[in-house]
């Protein structure tokens, strides 16, 4: 790494090459730019300037963007505020272009010009506006940040606030999207104490920088407030500690580092003492030059300092600063039982989903050691996985179990339709009859998991263990280990309303459990185990929708596979499981990787937990922060003494860089 010393007034490494992005970035850093107003006179907070009313609140912050021309370009930011609150209420609502404590260039608000920046309006309930924001000097390269304010009935939980930032070829009127991030919440931003964590994964000629301003227009920072520094590279050993940059709570774009090599950077908050007040909302942002063109992409703030395990094309981890990958245990908890609720088990029926409102959901099983006698619940995180409420039961399931223990009726699967309709897939069974499965059926919920409909059959008598999921824009597959032997596909078509049997999988009767997944190219990959042969991975493709399949194949798998899921992500198939149930090395979580979906690396162990048989597993796509890539979360399972069961999760995410 360069320049990690480099002070925050120093110009940034070799993207400023190119004497038009050198002129851009010091417009950014303030020395070309329209000299900010005097600093505001407003109540803390701001809102209280506009209503006169204890219920009001700053929403959003989007602490960087960007107007004006860059190179041959013209920018433009667009900013779409959704309201995402309680059905029936519509939201008082102000925007504000400013920076930080002080008045900032005037811009234009929709074309039109908006006296302080300033504009006031509404939203109905369940609608969005758009507001796109240009310099009202088109010779001048305006930067700031904005702020996003509403008042009681509604809260920065009942706004959702995405920024987008533009560039329009000023001769051929081409425009590329630069990058889109999301308002931060009051709660995003960082206090006193507060630490986050910017993982740069950069090659050469990219340099990136960290856009500061308060979290409340208006307000200062104490004098001595500064943003500390340490970085670390991708094993999680410390290189050195850059010099600090001082906060004073205006609009502070900079660009203070040059990175030849993936590094992470924790950054630290520090607030006077006795003046603890301040808030700063904070953005990575990251930039390339390339002659002419010019690139910037914001990079994800994740909560504690993490090595990251490298994998090819992607990085592996979880936020337990002391757990690495191939640990006994790697994960971040979701289920406890071990010391919330001993001799319970959560090993049966995972399953995760993402809502369209962003809630992450991990559905378990809650029942005593290895057996039927329960129900399912679930945990949620409204905060990107970071945070889970936990044991909450699921009525349909619970109440069943408390009705008839014999028969006893758990989720095993799940997915959410492109339309944003949650789908649970259930099993009821029968423990008078050797535990059998003896129905299938959907509950369907259209509020983000608040309320389900009754339970309905999949269709007409059919029986079976739904296994995996699949969502490939309006179509939506779910594949059955039906209880005749054979695995069967369902599809629905109509937003998860109704399934319809396409096809019977050219996998033997004997093969059990079942993973699916939309290859790179629109394809659908399924397979399944069989206890004979834990070395091989058998499956079958489909080319049509799953109308027919290739004969059935088997993929060489070094350190076994039993219970197999299966998932697409950034250019890498993945494969995971628990590494068999015979022999050497068996009960450990194991995860693949493969270019092709056919051909698989050698086993990466994620857990060598070996106390019991562990790894039941599900997986999904998840936006961890809204506007950035997706994710892979995957939760397993493992056992520990006396059968008590925890769930974990671990996070798998693609990057290109070396």
């Amino acid at each position: 790494m360069a320049n990690m010393g480099a002070s925050a007034a120093e110009a940034p490494g070799t993207a400023s090459s190119a004497p038009s992005l050198a002129e851009s970035i010091q417009a950014w850093q303030g020395s070309n730019s329209t000299p900010a107003g005097p600093d505001f006179q407003v109540d803390t907070p701001y809102c209280r300037s506009i209503w006169d009313t204890p219920g009001c609140t700053t929403a959003a912050t989007l602490p960087q963007v960007v107007m004006g021309p860059l190179g041959e370009n013209i920018s433009r930011t667009e900013i779409v505020v959704t309201n995402a609150g309680p059905v029936g209420r519509a939201c008082d609502l102000a925007l504000l272009f400013h920076r930080g404590s002080s008045q900032a260039p005037e811009a234009l608000f929709n074309g039109r010009a908006a006296e302080g920046n300033f504009i006031r309006t509404n939203l109905p309930a369940g609608g969005a506006r758009i507001f796109t924001l240009t310099p009202a000097d088109p010779a001048e390269l305006a930067v700031g940040a904005v702020s996003v304010f509403t008042r009681a009935p509604c809260s920065a939980d009942s706004l959702d606030v995405q920024g987008r930032y533009l560039l329009e070829h000023e001769a051929t009127g081409e425009i590329d999207e630069i990058f889109s991030v999301a308002g931060q919440r009051p709660g995003e931003w960082l206090s006193d104490g507060d630490c986050r964590v910017l993982t740069g994964v950069f090659g050469p000629g990219r340099d990136v920088g960290l856009a500061v301003v308060s979290g409340e227009p208006g307000q200062a920072a104490p004098p001595g407030t500064e943003l500390r520094y340490r970085s670390f590279d991708l094993e999680g050993n410390l290189i050195g500690e850059p010099g600090g940059l001082p906060v004073s709570g205006g609009h502070e774009p900079q660009f203070p580092w040059d990175f030849s090599e993936p590094t992470i950077i924790e950054m630290c908050l520090r607030v006077p003492e006795g003046q603890s007040e301040f808030h700063a909302a904070v953005i990575a942002v990251g930039i390339t030059g390339t002659g002419d063109d010019i690139q910037w992409s914001d990079e994800i703030l994740v909560d504690s300092l993490k090595p990251y395990d490298r994998i090819e094309n992607a990085l592996v981890y979880d936020s337990d600063p002391e757990t690495r990958l191939g640990d006994e245990i790697f994960g971040d908890v979701i289920v406890d039982f071990q010391n919330d609720d001993p001799g319970r088990n959560s090993h049966g029926g995972p399953v995760c989903m993402q809502h369209a409102n962003g809630r992450i959901v991990a559905f378990h099983s809650n029942a005593s050691d290895h057996n039927l006698d329960g129900w399912s619940e679930y945990a949620y995180s409204d905060d990107g996985a970071r945070s889970w409420q936990r044991y909450n039961k699921f009525p349909y399931s619970y109440d069943q179990f408390l009705r008839d223990p014999q028969h006893p009726v758990w989720v095993e699967e799940g997915l959410v339709t492109e339309k944003g309709t949650a789908v649970l897939f259930l099993t009821h069974f029968d423990r008078n009859n050797n535990d059998v499965r003896s129905g299938s059926g959907i509950m369907i919920s259209r509020d983000h998991g608040s309320s389900w409909t009754e339970y309905a059959p999949i269709d007409g008598d059919f029986v079976g263990y739904p296994c995996a999921v699949a969502v490939d824009g309006p179509t939506n597959y779910v594949l059955f280990d039906s209880n005749s032997g054979h695995h069967v596909l369902y599809v629905s078509t109509d937003d998860g309303q109704t399934w319809t049997r396409r096809s019977t999988l050219a996998l033997d009767p004997d093969k059990w459990y079942g993973a699916l997944c939309i290859m790179e190219d629109g394809r659908l990959l399924a397979g399944a185990y069989t206890h004979r042969d834990e070395y091989h991975f058998y499956y079958t493709i489909s080319g049509d929708q799953g109308e027919t399949w290739s004969p059935q194949e088997r993929a060489y798998v070094d350190q076994k596979i039993r219970d197999p899921e299966l998932a697409y992500l950034g250019g890498k198939y993945y494969l995971h499981g628990r590494s068999g149930s015979v022999g050497e090395g068996r009960g450990r979580f194991v995860l693949y990787q493969s270019d092709d979906g056919i051909n698989w690396s050698d086993g990466i162990v994620v857990s060598s937990d070996a106390r019991h048989l562990d790894g039941y597993s599900h997986n999904c796509l998840v936006d961890r922060q809204t506007g950035a890539p997706k994710e892979l979360m995957v939760q397993y399972s493992i056992i520990y003494d006396g059968l008590d069961t925890n769930t974990y999760a671990f996070f798998i995410r693609a990057d290109p860089a070396p």
